[in-house]
């Protein structure tokens, strides 16, 4: 199976709400919480990273993004 990079810089709210800190991204739609700051980063790096994994394994990379509002611009990396 052909590896896909992606580099993708969005910008994530992390926000402490009680005794647990928050990260949420809203461009994927998609948040994870942890008791530290350093918890809640680790723990949100790993959730995206599985969310492009399980998108692009089940090829659904295109539709799922639209259905998230986001538009394609140009192709680029052979990703259609």
């Amino acid at each position: 199976m052909k590896k896909t990079f992606l580099k993708v810089k969005l910008p994530v709210s992390i926000f402490k709400e009680g005794k647990h800190f928050i990260a949420y991204i809203t461009a994927l739609d998609l948040s994870t919480s942890g008791k530290t700051y350093a918890e809640v980063k680790r723990r949100f790096d790993e959730a995206v990273k599985i969310f492009f994994e399980e998108v692009i394994e089940k090829g659904t990379f295109k539709e799922v993004l639209q259905e998230l509002g986001w538009r394609k611009i140009y192709n680029f990396g052979g990703i259609q």
